[in-house]
């Protein structure tokens, strides 16, 4: 089982390239190399990113040809390495710190639900389901989709980390989707309806085994380095406030370092 990372460094990612999600790459890819080798597919500019910050992977697919076609698109990269291997992996997002070996007897495992819709759900809940999937759906996707009768509009699964232990069926999935949609449609959805929606729906269809491998990786405010380390991991994101502390933290746990050091970006 390996480990498969992706990443194409574009200006319109969705999160800020900067000291802090270089110090969190360098950490994801710390904690997963402890217990899986690491492949990673990317562009030649990413590897060139990660090489002068030491970040290593033990594995580098370089996919500069296929992202000629989808250079606006940050889930590209995932989905051509998920489209391309055939034997089990893990897919992890390189903000993904890892705490323990993962294993399961699901076909297929995502990491957590990232919304479940029903009678408790708040209304930034629905206001982000409606943006992310619904209406970007309905105006590009309906008449590629017409039958939706199978389709889960309640529970959306995070792809942070995905368990595949059938690749050949993924990349089967993938594969229909993009020789169903038109490049110009491709380009004018979100990433999160492409890669994790529309995959999701797929497996409902074909009734594969599914499960989550956690329900909660909630860090709260007042964090400590045990509640950190208690997960199984975290999916951190760095806009989020509490982000610089909980690196800094975890620095301390995965390199030894003092909370007064400092990374610096090498571009």
């Amino acid at each position: 089982m390996i480990a498969l990372y992706s990443f194409i460094k574009l200006a319109r990612y969705y999160k800020p390239i900067n000291n802090d999600f270089i110090r969190l790459a360098k950490l994801s890819v710390e904690s997963v190399s402890r217990f899986y080798k690491t492949k990673i597919y990317c562009d030649t500019e990413s590897l060139e990113l990660f090489t002068k910050n030491q970040i290593y992977f033990d594995e580098v697919v370089i996919i500069d040809e296929f992202i000629d076609d989808y250079k606006n698109h940050s889930s590209i990269g995932k989905i051509y390495a998920m489209m391309t291997e055939t034997e089990p992996y893990i897919s992890f997002d390189l903000d993904i710190i890892l705490f323990e070996k993962i294993s399961t007897t699901h076909t297929i495992a995502y990491s957590h639900p990232e919304v479940i819709i029903n009678e408790t759900s708040r209304i930034n809940e629905l206001n982000w389901v409606n943006e992310k999937y619904h209406t970007p759906f309905n105006l590009h996707l309906k008449e590629f989709y017409t039958d939706t009768s199978h389709f889960n509009w309640t529970v959306y699964p995070c792809f942070c980390i995905v368990y595949v232990n059938n690749p050949l069926l993924i990349s089967s999935i993938y594969k229909d989707i993009f020789n169903r949609l038109p490049i110009d449609t491709i380009e004018k959805i979100p990433p999160l309806l492409l890669e994790q929606f529309l995959c999701h729906q797929y497996i409902i269809k074909y009734k594969t085994d599914f499960g989550f491998l956690s329900d909660n990786i909630t860090i709260h405010n007042n964090f400590t380095l045990l509640d950190l380390v208690s997960k199984k991991y975290l999916h951190i994101n760095i806009n989020n406030p509490n982000s610089k502390s909980i690196i800094k933290n975890l620095e301390t746990i995965f390199f030894n370092k003092s909370l007064n050091d400092n990374q610096k970006i090498l571009i």
